[in-house]
């Protein structure tokens, strides 16, 4: 032992003296927090425990002081009324009676219950459906379209979860076939995303299931080619349920402002596989799918909170919506808010604290927003650039400007860059052709020398920055370095490049590029200033998906 003094404390020292202090302390803290918060968002569920008792807890979410999103829970009390919607009522007033924040409530989220939304109808907040829970809905109805095909992958769970030697076959049937070896998932109605879980995982493990059934329970092994093809299909269709559950599931990030464009999306993905031809079954559940996302979120564009999330949030703007007449709409309402703030006298400005990169907060990336994506990307082209005005005056704007010698492109890929360089190298070898040329008196060494010293300077320039183009854009200048260099060497036809650069002593340009990158990260080692060696660490900030210039010095 560290301490062998030390005398652990006894259960009642514990639970009389410790837990009430580590509470009241933990209660001061969240009172602060809570006082200095401008605007509060609640979010409220009840359930039962497994002894039968019912609990309802709450939960506050507020911006600090420091412009980050907190959430603390503010009670979660055993329920031994009914659950009628003016006690449920009761208890969310006395809960934020008793944290003074009655008067700073922005709005409340709670599931799609009868009693729960008529509870906050009592409270007159303003009251939000729990995006995540009215997906679940959308698809637990839905899915009654394949319900004989769930009820037997049920079946065939239920048994290797309740039998332990079927559960040990199948794990060393996985085995013998080099399968991954994963366990069967149950579907728990109450649980989101667990009948796509459930689905996916038996399609993993299909072989070894099928064999095993043979083996242990063949009154079980009922699943015909034809479902497991609608298990399947269904497995492509409810993937897209999944990610959008995944994406608003966030505790760290504001996602109001994704809610419009994640129904966009899902409609566009339903429909769009509408199209193809399919079973009566795979239809059906295509149809069902449409219809609840249709029926359940067909007031979304009418929720001015929602909208104007979409609209102010700079990623989105228009594109979360569905007609440009609901833009508009969106746009007046925001408008006329701005001309009433810009007429009080002084307005609170925040100063914002530096957040979490949205790309190093998600661990994974999702395939739902190629789409959107896609959408943005069409847009662009459609509509470059946009108006800039100063004085009155509209700007000239081109896709690619002159700065340091660099030609900097839109999106960074440096073929501009390297196309300019290649024309200059061009231009300066048809000027010097007659010392660099076949017929020139020049010694090969004196050649070399003219290259070294004038041409290759011309590419050479700020290879740490552009050698993060790619591969095709990188060889327009290899190929115009082999070039001049078969010239240089009167080389005749049947050479190979390589042969001319080891000849010549000369290195090509991938090998420029590793040699200058690694001097260029040793001069960042052993800089004085902390900040440019920071630049090498992996956490840093990235704007580019690709890898860029510092990317590339870890190799």
């Amino acid at each position: 032992m560290i301490l062998p003094t030390y005398r652990l404390p006894t259960r009642k020292t514990i639970s009389s003296s410790l837990v009430p202090k580590l509470y009241q302390s933990t209660k001061e803290k969240v009172l602060e927090l809570t006082a200095e918060a401008e605007a509060v968002c609640l979010t409220t569920d009840g359930w039962t425990s497994i002894n039968n008792t019912a609990f309802i807890a709450l939960t506050a979410h507020f911006i600090n002081k420091n412009s980050l999103l907190k959430s603390v829970l503010l009670g979660c009390s055993q329920l031994d009324e009914r659950h009628t919607a003016q006690n449920l009522s009761n208890f969310l007033k006395n809960e934020t009676s008793n944290w003074g924040i009655t008067n700073k409530i922005a709005g409340i989220i709670t599931d799609n219950a009868a009693n729960i939304v008529a509870a906050v109808h009592l409270t007159t907040w303003r009251h939000f459906p729990c995006f995540a829970h009215t997906v679940n809905l959308v698809v637990q109805h839905s899915l009654n379209a394949m319900k004989p095909q769930l009820d037997k992958v049920k079946m065939i769970v239920e048994y290797f979860k309740h039998s332990s030697s079927a559960n040990s076959r199948l794990q060393a049937m996985q085995t013998q076939m080099e399968l991954p070896p994963l366990k069967l998932k149950q579907s728990v109605v109450t649980r989101w995303n667990s009948t796509y879980d459930m689905l996916t995982r038996i399609l993993k493990i299909k072989d070894a299931v099928v064999s095993t059934l043979a083996i242990e329970q063949p009154r079980l092994n009922t699943l015909s080619p034809e479902d497991w093809l609608l298990i399947e299909q269904c497995i492509n269709i409810l993937k897209i349920f999944y990610e959008v559950t995944e994406e608003i599931s966030a505790e760290k990030s504001v996602t109001i402002s994704k809610v419009m464009l994640l129904v966009k999306i899902m409609k566009n993905h339903v429909t769009k596989n509408l199209i193809e031809n399919g079973s009566d079954q795979y239809l059906q559940l295509l149809n069902d799918l449409q219809e609840q996302l249709n029926s359940r979120f067909r007031d979304l564009e009418n929720n001015i909170l929602v909208t104007e999330a979409s609209f102010l949030d700079p990623r989105f703007k228009k594109h979360a919506f569905t007609t440009m007449e609901k833009y508009d709409t969106c746009l007046k309402g925001i408008k006329r808010k701005l001309r009433s703030l810009a007429a009080q006298d002084s307005i609170p400005l925040l100063e914002i604290a530096p957040t979490m990169n949205e790309a190093q907060a998600s661990s994974s990336t999702s395939s739902m927003w190629a789409d959107f994506d896609k959408e943005v990307e069409n847009d662009i082209i459609k509509n470059p650039t946009a108006a800039i005005n100063l004085d009155k005056e509209t700007l000239p704007q081109t896709t690619c400007v002159k700065y340091l010698g660099f030609y900097l492109d839109r999106r960074l890929t440096w073929k501009d860059h390297i196309k300019n360089k290649r024309d200059d190298l061009n231009n300066r070898f048809r000027n010097l052709l007659w010392l660099l040329g076949r017929q020139s008196v020049l010694s090969l060494n004196n050649k070399l020398l003219v290259y070294c010293a004038i041409l290759k300077p011309i590419w050479l320039y700020g290879i740490q920055i552009w050698s993060t183009a790619s591969t095709s854009n990188t060889l327009v200048i290899q190929r115009a370095q082999n070039r001049i260099l078969r010239t240089i060497a009167n080389a005749p036809w049947y050479s190979r490049n390589t042969e001319i650069h080891q000849y010549l002593e000369i290195p090509t340009i991938q090998e420029e590029i590793k040699k200058h990158k690694m001097q260029h990260r040793t001069r960042l080692l052993k800089h004085p200033n902390p900040l440019a060696c920071g630049l090498l660490t992996a956490d840093r900030v990235k704007r580019l998906k690709r890898a860029d210039v510092l990317d590339t010095m870890q190799t």
